[in-house]
């Protein structure tokens, strides 16, 4: 009878250890949402990739998150705009509202500045502030879809934004390259 407890006890971490198993194994697949409107009789499609970690370190607690996001129209041909953000949280703010965004594509580099230009890229957003001991920064650019199509055709990918750079491992490059498959009517 006293072997009854310790039995169960055994099957309860053994079943602890499988549901962890299987929720790493669901992190693995990147998270969209996707929502449908109606607005003054346009069809909205709106498709958000949930934030994925990016960047973390345990000795600060600090750590960066990338998301992205798109709408339009769903009957529309006119060319979609994609929002990318990075959220940081730090014991340090590192963001500059006054720096551009370069990013590195493989070869070949595009900075995106706080205008928008003809190619669709800029609207750069950089906002930060202090809670407690640590910063809450994010950064979001919206890119047209021509760049965001480089983004996820190139194998290397940083984003710099003043003394900050962001690495994008395959990781955040098969979350971006996942979004980018969801989004319809595009050739992204």
């Amino acid at each position: 009878m006293q072997r009854l407890p310790k039995i169960l006890m055994s099957v309860a971490l053994v079943a602890v250890s499988i549901s962890g198993l299987a929720a790493q194994d669901s992190r693995s697949q990147p998270k969209l949402t996707t929502q449908h409107t109606n607005e003054n009789g346009a069809s909205i499609t709106t498709i958000k990739l949930e934030p994925i970690l990016i960047q973390h370190d345990d000795a600060t607690k600090s750590y960066t998150l990338l998301s992205a996001s798109v709408a339009y129209d769903a009957n529309s041909t006119k060319s979609k705009s994609i929002a990318l953000s990075f959220h940081s949280r730090s014991p340090h703010c590192r963001f500059s509202n006054e720096s551009n965004l370069l990013l590195i594509l493989d070869n070949d580099q595009i900075t995106v500045t706080h205008g928008t230009k003809e190619s669709g890229d800029g609207a750069l957003w950089v906002f930060g502030e202090r809670e407690g001991k640590l910063c809450n920064e994010s950064c979001s650019v919206f890119l047209s879809e021509q760049t965001f199509r480089r983004i996820t055709t190139s194998k290397h990918v940083e984003a710099r934004l003043g003394s900050v750079t962001f690495l994008l491992d395959d990781a955040a490059l098969k979350a971006l390259r996942y979004f980018a498959g969801h989004i319809t009517n595009s050739a992204v």
